[in-house]
């Protein structure tokens, strides 16, 4: 199977995976990591467009979604409200606006099979239920943020080291695809935070090793 990937830094800024997301229709990225757009477009295989969220370049916190779906927090502005829709029109999605004063991206970790959701967005989680997604409420190693402690795919799943063998069970099952545990960014437990990644490719940071990369192929589905 052939492997299309890369590493890089936004700006000096190893958390790349805090500035954006991609699934397989498409990447959102924020305005500091732009410059990287082409370079992304060609591993990735979907087109890349520009965002700024809540006055920051960091997409990935406020965000979350699939091929479907734009999650977006409810206490956004109304102006990115309107700047999400018309992405999602563009793009073709729904933009889901959760009711909640927490960060998506952090707190959700989604593909086109299904979301786990952190228990500190508990109270969302039928409104993902309600949209047709198989939802499941679960920590990874314990922690909350699952939305940085793990980088999932329609292909697989990285999660970091010392999850327990419940946490990774429920989320093979509600994400339907392999899940593997690892580190990016020289040791890491964040690959959400150190990696973006579709069904066609990924990016890690520049200072992912040799070994974790590898880790990450094997994880993702390309190995």
């Amino acid at each position: 199977m052939s492997l299309s990937y890369s590493q890089m830094a936004f700006q000096g800024d190893q958390n790349i995976g805090l500035h954006g997301f991609a699934t397989d229709k498409y990447c959102l990225l924020g305005s500091r990591a732009v410059k990287k757009r082409k370079e992304l477009e060609e591993i990735l295989d979907v087109p890349v467009y520009k965002i700024s969220v809540f006055h920051t370049d960091l997409a990935k916190i406020f965000l979350a979604g699939n091929s479907k779906f734009l999650f977006a927090p409810n206490f956004l502005s109304d102006a990115d409200i309107a700047s999400l829709r018309v992405i999602a029109k563009e793009i073709g999605i729904e933009l889901a606006v959760l009711a909640t004063e927490k960060a998506p991206g952090n707190l959700i970790m989604v593909n086109d099979n299904g979301a786990i959701v952190s228990p500190m967005m508990k109270p969302v989680s039928h409104q993902l239920s309600e949209l047709g997604i198989d939802t499941k409420v679960e920590t990874i190693a314990k922690y909350n943020v699952v939305g940085t402690r793990g980088v999932c795919t329609n292909k697989g799943c990285l999660i970091g080291a010392e999850a327990t063998e419940t946490e990774l069970k429920n989320i093979e099952k509600t994400l339907k695809v392999n899940v593997d545990i690892g580190t990016v960014a020289f040791g890491s437990p964040f690959p959400g935070a150190g990696v973006i990644a579709n069904s066609n490719g990924f990016v890690a940071s520049n200072k992912t090793t040799g070994i974790e990369l590898g880790r990450i192929a094997e994880a993702l589905g390309f190995a």
